[in-house]
């Protein structure tokens, strides 16, 4: 437990350092608060630093009983804890996604014949174009997967993220580099790009701060 507290303590200054380059002390000082309530700090504690082996013993019937915490357990734990991690800070940009119920059509399929290629559109405007070999399997298999794909973006919208957080997400990425030894926000970023989901409007603002456009 006392070596992770070193360690939020440690992220919060090098992420209040940052925040004060950005013009939000305030932010920076407040950073990562939630991380001190006992459902994210238990689980974050043990997730990084506990050492949690499985006893097994028997009753009298023979059925097995585990006492302690699995990997699996903690893992478990750690999600929830993460979860609710990102819903409580608006400087994440997970916060801001929204999962639709009912979207709407956005993106479509559009094909001319069964067998040609299959564009991908956005409001019927062509995005992408997808040949596949002439094989009824494969383009079978290949209409499944992008069906599966248009499914998870018609699902997903993005919110910009206001001025101040989007500083807050750039001090956190910066002070996290600072305190865990990868000072490279730069490197880290473009490692990282594909996976990262933001409003067009946030992610320009992020890459011209890291001087990527």
């Amino acid at each position: 437990m006392i070596r992770y507290l070193w360690q939020v303590l440690r992220h919060k200054w090098f992420v209040f350092l940052e925040a004060c380059k950005l013009g939000i002390p305030w932010l920076g000082l407040i950073h990562d608060l939630s991380k001190f309530r006992p459902s994210e700090f238990l689980p974050y504690a043990r997730h990084f630093y506990g050492n949690y082996p499985e006893w097994k013993t028997m009753d009298a019937w023979g059925k097995s009983h585990y006492f302690g915490r699995t990997k699996e357990s903690v893992r478990q734990d750690f999600d929830v804890a993460w979860l609710h991690h990102q819903k409580r800070n608006e400087h994440h940009w997970q916060y801001w996604i929204l999962t639709e119920d009912d979207p709407g059509v956005q993106w479509t399929i559009q094909q001319m014949t069964p067998d040609s290629p299959m564009i991908l559109a956005l409001s019927n405007e062509h995005h992408l174009i997808v040949e596949v070999e002439d094989d009824d399997v494969i383009h079978t298999e290949a209409y499944r997967r992008l069906r599966d794909i248009v499914d998870k973006l018609n699902a997903i919208r993005c919110l910009p993220m206001p001025d101040r957080y989007r500083r807050e997400m750039l001090a956190d990425w910066r002070g996290a580099g600072r305190a865990y030894g990868n000072p490279n926000t730069q490197k880290w970023y473009q490692q990282h790009r594909h996976k990262i989901i933001m409003h067009a409007d946030t992610r320009t603002w992020i890459e011209q701060q890291l001087r990527l456009l």
